[in-house]
């Protein structure tokens, strides 16, 4: 349960006296007319109609099925069934109530036990404190500071992706080289380029253990939740008991190595390169470790063919609906391109630092937003006060 301070000149109010919420207004598809009003769902806006029911600015939240999220709208709108809507902001200040909302963590207040429902009985009672209307003009104006730079870092972000499936596609396949930045950097490429199946190119491929796991101890496990994003997420490890008297340098990690989901439905084919300082992990039986000869081709590049080629690796799978699994033969058999050995390297290197500065400011704005929710609680519970 979220608590709020007492502060000096701060009202002790229900928050039905501060902004109370009501619920949305049915809209059927098939009354659904295109237009400009955005529809706000309980997880936010999908979808525009012609006509509005309310004026901005707006906050609204999710009523059942998505509980929690708080929404901000700044123009004319129509709240969906789905939500609750602020009726009235009693003279406070529309932003700085979309903050209050998004800090009392409205989900804490979910009933039912099919799908859930936020209980607005519960939040209206709830007794919180409300700062000066400058005070909250001031605070509203201070947070929203803090979620533009979050928006501009994830706006960047996303263009990043975005170019990074284009400069997969051409730099992996040969598609349009015809960037002449990108050839000046990396080098001139012969056309067509030879291809060779992974097993000519492998030092060994093989499947992992089956281990006992343990719930603390023992040595690292990569499983199939660690293969995401092209790499391998060590957070997510596992832990077992092994005798590494008995485990041969096939069934343990090295660095360049590549991991391949080998089972399940979904995230069989994904691949992922390891490229951590851990010295001694294993991998499940899940995992397939493509150990490439470096003498014969660069580890990175053939890592992030790989990562392209996941909707072919999974229909390779063998089996039944729900077992499929994804054979070692089938795996040797893989074809990869082999262009010059300078190029592959450039084009791994090239690449490996795209994804780190990618992920660096994917790591700058997860800490920006913690950041911002401590100061969140200092602000609205008024342990920290705010000039005028």
């Amino acid at each position: 349960m979220v608590k709020q301070t007492i502060s000096e000149k701060w009202l002790m109010k229900k928050l039905s006296e501060v902004c109370p919420l009501q619920r949305g207004f049915d809209l059927p598809s098939s009354a659904l007319i295109d237009g400009s009003t955005p529809v706000v769902y309980s997880n936010g806006i999908h979808k525009y109609h012609s006509e509005y029911k309310v004026c901005a600015p707006g906050v609204v939240t999710g009523r059942s099925g998505t509980i929690g999220k708080v929404h901000y709208i700044d123009k004319n709108y129509w709240p969906h069934n789905t939500t609750l809507w602020v009726t009235d902001f009693c003279g406070n200040y529309p932003k700085y109530i979309y903050y209050l909302l998004v800090y009392l963590k409205l989900d804490q207040f979910c009933a039912g036990s099919g799908v859930p429902t936020l209980n607005r009985n519960d939040v209206h009672s709830q007794i919180i404190g409300v700062p000066p209307l400058p005070e909250q003009q001031k605070i509203a104006e201070i947070l929203s500071t803090w979620d533009e730079a979050i928006e501009k870092l994830e706006s960047l972000i996303e263009r990043r992706n975005k170019k990074r499936k284009k400069l997969l596609k051409q730099l992996l396949f040969g598609h349009g080289l015809g960037n002449t930045k990108l050839i000046h950097k990396l080098g001139e490429i012969a056309s067509p380029w030879n291809y060779q199946p992974l097993s000519e190119i492998s030092k060994f491929i093989n499947r992992g253990i089956t281990p006992d796991y343990v719930e603390e101890g023992g040595i690292k496990v990569i499983n199939q939740k660690c293969i995401r994003n092209a790499s391998v997420d060590l957070s997510l490890v596992k832990y077992t008991k092994l005798d590494l008297t008995q485990a041969n340098e096939n069934k343990l990690i090295q660095f360049n190595d590549i991991c391949v989901n080998s089972t399940g439905q979904g995230t069989l084919g994904r691949t992922g390169l390891f490229n951590g300082t851990d010295k001694v992990l294993t991998f499940d039986s899940h995992v397939t470790l493509i150990r490439i000869d470096s003498g014969k081709a660069d580890p990175v590049f053939i890592s992030y063919f790989l990562h392209m080629r996941q909707p072919y690796i999974e229909a390779l799978a063998e089996g039944s609906s729900g077992q499929e699994e994804l054979s070692r033969n089938a795996v040797n058999k893989l074809l990869v391109p082999m262009p010059p050995f300078g190029y592959q390297q450039k084009v791994g290197k090239f690449l490996l630092t795209y994804d780190e500065e990618t992920d660096g400011l994917t790591n700058s704005v997860d800490l920006i937003k913690k950041q911002k929710q401590g100061l969140m609680q200092k602000l609205l519970t008024g342990r920290v006060r705010v000039k005028n």
